[in-house]
């Protein structure tokens, strides 16, 4: 039998107050997956700030998770 390990865990980075591109930007260069659940058009959302995200900053979470942000 194999056995997948897991994959590593890391903490998710402060994305309040950033803006779209920039949490972005911070998420794809960290393995890290955004979604936008009040923004079907979150790929086009560029100068919007970032006012709530889940899970919060500094929690650990498996490299692949997937973080959600609103904006206002």
């Amino acid at each position: 039998m194999r056995i997948t390990p897991k994959p590593p865990e890391v903490r998710v980075p402060r994305l309040v107050g950033l803006m779209a591109m920039d949490a972005r930007k911070s998420a794809e260069t960290t393995g890290r997956f955004l979604n936008a659940p009040d923004r079907p058009d979150f790929h086009l959302t560029v100068g919007e700030d970032v006012v709530r995200q889940y899970p919060q900053p500094g929690a650990e979470v498996p490299r692949d998770a997937v973080i959600y942000v609103w904006f206002n």
